[in-house]
């Protein structure tokens, strides 16, 4: 899928947030953590595969809260996403607590209550998703949206389990995929690891001396002591490839070769 994501509020020009904030009370500011949140939710969907764009309104540029929206539609209105998700957390007096997700269409409400099953089981209180026509993110984009309010900003509890933001993006994006994403995502950095190993194994360079054998010094000077021979015609392993002499090993031998002598 072609996905786009958004940080809900922003950083105006006068260093205020148009964001909640429960920091003065144990909990988060809202903008400040689900800045974080979608960049690891962007992460964990593009190891799945989905193409994703990230948007976060350009900070100390505004100078109120309405000018986000005409630059967050304009943006996700130029491209045809599949699916659009707005980061939010909720805020209202420090008791009230919870995890919930808007949507607005029927395919919106698909998506809405995938991720707030999975929301929940991270064990924040269920407050069931919500359809809301009044919001101009739900209204105004084209690609289905759906707005995640995690939990309240401003509850210590629920902060207590959103704090764990790697937990919390993991579960936003199995929820959009349907799937559960760790095993996956291990599996494939997994094949990374392995293909860099393999590319730096079957790095070889053959000795083209005129007919004696290549020595292997102890370091990178003429008048360092002679560790081993490679024979002309064999093929040497390349550690570090240098402009003068060249690290190498050859069977259980690791040294300095002249690297005019070798060819790669």
């Amino acid at each position: 899928m072609r996905i786009a994501l958004t940080v809900g509020h922003s950083l105006l020009k006068n260093g205020s947030y148009t964001s909640a904030s429960g920091e003065d009370c144990g909990g988060v500011n809202e903008y400040k953590y689900n800045k974080k949140l979608m960049k690891k939710v962007k992460k964990y969907l593009e190891s799945d595969g989905h193409s994703v764009d990230l948007y976060i309104c350009p900070e100390k540029v505004f100078t109120a809260a309405s000018q986000e929206k005409s630059w967050k539609l304009a943006r996700l209105n130029a491209k045809n996403y599949d699916l659009v998700v707005e980061g939010h957390l909720n805020c209202y007096n420090g008791k009230a607590h919870g995890t919930e997700v808007l949507y607005v269409s029927e395919n919106g409400k698909k998506y809405a209550k995938r991720v707030q099953k999975k929301l929940v089981s991270a064990g924040f209180t269920d407050r069931d998703v919500q359809k809301r026509t009044n919001l101009y993110m739900l209204n105004g984009t084209k690609a289905t949206t759906i707005m995640t309010e995690s939990f309240f900003c401003d509850s210590k509890s629920d902060y207590k389990i959103g704090k764990n933001v790697n937990k919390i993006a993991k579960l936003i994006a199995e929820g959009i995929c349907n799937k559960k994403l760790g095993t996956a995502t291990k599996a494939k950095e997994a094949v990374k690891t392995a293909v860099k190993k393999v590319t730096k194994a079957t790095v070889y360079a053959k000795v083209v001396t005129k007919s004696d054998p290549l020595m292997i010094r102890n370091s990178a000077n003429r008048s360092s002591k002679i560790i081993g021979k490679i024979p002309k015609g064999s093929k040497a392993e390349v550690i570090k490839k240098g402009s003068t002499w060249t690290k190498v090993k050859y069977k259980s031998v690791v040294g300095y070769s002249a690297t005019k002598y070798l060819k790669f």
